[in-house]
């Protein structure tokens, strides 16, 4: 059972959607196990398209289009892995996503990782942005 499946899925549910920021969880191989409406909203990514797949890809799918997707990917995936390296379990940095209108706007992104009593783990990311704007995802190469 993982440290997510512990909860009802309705609980779960209220709580990714209740605060409006994007919010994804994923499992400790990096795996989206949950999408919300708002990281859609955000990112253009739909919830099937990005539930099932590497964290890092799909970071790397939104990142700006001066960033190669391979940098971006490296980036994300190094971050994620750093949670688990030592003992501070969240990372919080200043990031750009790319709008539908071609401009860079400023996000604020948080990432940490939790731990349930059968030392399983689950990784919680959320994204918030005052500025709105839909974010074009990159092609995969």
């Amino acid at each position: 059972m993982s440290a997510i499946s512990a909860i009802s899925p309705q609980f779960t549910s209220a709580a990714l959607e209740a605060g409006g920021m994007a919010m994804l969880i994923a499992d400790r191989s990096g795996t989206i196990l949950e999408w919300n409406r708002a990281a859609v909203d955000l990112t253009g990514i739909a919830v099937d398209d990005a539930v099932g797949e590497l964290l890092w890809n799909v970071a790397a799918r939104v990142a700006p289009a001066q960033i190669p997707y391979e940098v971006a990917d490296g980036a994300v995936r190094e971050v994620f892995e750093a949670l688990f390296a030592g003992p501070c379990r969240q990372r919080r940095f200043e990031g750009e996503v790319l709008t539908s209108v071609g401009t860079l706007r400023p996000v604020e992104v948080n990432i940490f990782a939790m731990e349930s009593d059968q030392r399983e783990y689950a990784v919680c990311l959320t994204v918030s942005s005052d500025q709105p704007g839909t974010v074009i995802p990159q092609e995969l190469p």
